[in-house]
């Protein structure tokens, strides 16, 4: 009786990892899909905070989709941490064109999978990358450099792109056929359409919702927190979910300020802000806003008038706000402040890319409305 080939498939939950796990299964490989959560996730952050999708439901964890998709299980693996922090602020090959360290976090989850597969008896690992379609992670160069960092040369198969790729070893002892694997390369995903449609796949991720750190304006925010944290490596989970809500200002080296735009905001700062100060405006529906560091009299009375600025009472001559952190309450009446006179405030002062390897002060690119793109 032959042996039972078994393999770890690394999930995003996107098509190319759909597509990736139903082609090695359909060889009657046994496989574990593998997602590893690294807290930059958009739908991750999203679910947590409790924001809901437009059907009302709450948004679909995209690797739990692709894997039932698949029919294959599903591991999730932590990877945030002070690990994973260490890696994202000084990443060892540099940045792609923000805070995305593509190549260190790729080998990072790889080694993740590698002590799994050690762990579990499995054979080999194979991923849904292929060959150029990111400029900053998937050309030939970049996968094998990831590969080696993992301590995993020649033993990870991308089945996308596998005859457009060197053999790997589990291609060479015939683990899996080779000539049932496919050649994509480039941006397009065309084939890669057709093909779901072809195994009768209906829906699938946008390749759109992703990795936070390739957003520009998350980045802003992220590079102003590591430069201001008391002790970066302890950053987690809420610190990068905050990132995500609202207005942020900063009002000096100590003292940061997130001001809500709506009553989902409103509603996520509320559930983030144990341990802050949390204002709001009495009387006139408006923001609430979470208050980072210790505040003085004078920057709480600042921050107050600028809260009360962006709700419905700016047009008020004095406002009262209400701020309150755990049993502690101040009730202060402020003259509101008109947003624009707030803008300096802005994290957005400086535009400019992410440097080549991980200095301590990046340039910050400017902040607006998030639009998560692949990786650059």
């Amino acid at each position: 009786m032959s042996e039972q080939i078994r393999a770890i498939g690394m999930s995003s939950g996107g098509l190319d990892s759909l597509l990736a796990l139903a082609l090695v299964k359909q060889q009657g490989i046994e496989v574990l899909a593998v997602h590893c959560a690294t807290g930059f996730d958009s739908g991750e952050i999203r679910r947590g905070l409790g924001w809901l999708g437009e059907n009302g439901t709450a948004i679909e964890d995209a690797a739990a989709q692709a894997a039932a998709g698949a029919g294959v299980p599903l591991q999730v693996i932590d990877v945030a941490g002070r690990d994973y922090n260490q890696m994202l602020q000084r990443p060892r090959h540099g940045y792609g064109k923000n805070c995305n360290p593509c190549i260190d976090c790729h080998a990072l989850m790889l080694r993740r999978c590698a002590a799994l597969m050690a762990e579990g008896g499995f054979h080999f690992i194979f991923t849904g990358d292929v060959l150029g379609q990111r400029p900053k992670s998937q050309r030939l160069h970049a996968l094998r450099l990831i590969d080696r960092e993992a301590g995993l040369e020649n033993l990870v198969v991308r089945p996308l792109s596998a005859r457009a790729l060197p053999p790997t070893i589990p291609e060479q002892r015939g683990w899996i056929d080779r000539g049932r694997l496919l050649d994509i390369s480039g941006r397009s995903r065309g084939r890669q359409i057709a093909l779901a449609r072809e195994l009768g796949f209906a829906r699938w991720v946008s390749p759109a919702g992703g990795c936070l750190l390739t957003d520009a304006h998350y980045s802003t925010r992220l590079r102003d927190l590591i430069d201001h944290a008391a002790e970066p490596l302890a950053l987690g989970r809420a610190d990068y979910a905050l990132l995500l809500v609202g207005r942020h200002l900063r009002l000096d080296a100590r003292v940061k300020f997130v001001v809500g735009r709506d009553a989902r905001d409103n509603a996520a700062l509320e559930k983030l802000g144990r341990g802050h100060w949390l204002l709001e405006a009495t009387g006139h529906p408006g923001p609430t806003t979470l208050v980072q560091g210790e505040p003085g009299d004078d920057d709480l009375r600042r921050i107050a008038a600028i809260t009360a600025g962006y709700g419905k009472g700016r047009a008020a001559a004095r406002v009262t706000v209400q701020a309150r952190r755990g049993d502690v309450q101040r009730s202060l009446e402020v003259t509101p402040v008109d947003p624009d006179n707030a803008s300096a405030l802005r994290i957005s002062s400086r535009v400019s890319e992410a440097p080549a390897r991980g200095a301590s002060e990046p340039g910050r690119a400017r902040v607006g409305e998030l639009r998560v793109d692949e990786d650059r």
